[in-house]
């Protein structure tokens, strides 16, 4: 059963990002101040693996600030803390 997916992050730029290391086709959209990108996965454990690999993202880029990832009844919030680590 198709799970839909809504990520929202801070602005357009940072949603860019998400969508490119997500391989979304779709660009990410404005709405009421935040960017969202919608994707469509085929089930729970392929929007758990899409909220994992938005975890992952955000320890690397430390300039994205905070991206939420809403499926279900699952909301994941990922914060970066601005400080790069070696």
């Amino acid at each position: 059963m198709a799970v839909r997916v809504t990520i929202e992050a801070r602005n357009k730029d940072a949603a860019e990002v998400v969508a490119g290391h997500l391989g979304s086709k779709d660009r990410p959209k404005s709405l009421r101040g935040l960017a969202v990108i919608r994707v469509v996965a085929t089930d729970v454990t392929e929007a758990t693996t899409i909220a994992d690999t938005v975890s992952r993202l955000l320890e690397k880029h430390h300039d994205l600030g905070w991206v939420r990832v809403r499926y279900e009844d699952e909301t994941r919030v990922f914060r970066s803390t601005g400080r790069r680590t070696a």
